[in-house]
């Protein structure tokens, strides 16, 4: 087997063992506004721009938490410590 094609094979099995792939539908020129947003933030593809929107909308982060052997996680409390009951601290 060539050597492109060898590689080219790890790079595939690497892929599919390592990373899920999903399929987004959005109407035309979706794309080139993704990928103008990408390019004003400096990011190198459509791709890192949706992985970072996703990770912020539902609050996740690329590593995860680590948790601690009881199950608790080790992060802690993510809430604000701001005792005054009022969700706008500036009101």
């Amino acid at each position: 087997m060539p050597y492109n094609a060898k590689y080219n094979k790890y790079k595939e099995n690497y892929s599919r063992e390592n990373y899920d792939r999903i399929q987004l539908v959005t109407p035309k020129g979706t794309r080139d506004k993704l990928k103008s947003e990408a390019d004003r933030r400096g990011l190198p593809s459509v791709n890192a721009l949706l992985n970072i929107l996703i990770s912020d909308a539902i609050h996740i982060s690329p590593d995860p938490i680590p948790m601690d052997p009881a199950g608790a996680d080790t992060a802690g409390d993510c809430t604000s410590s701001d005792d005054s009951g009022k969700e706008n601290p500036e009101e």
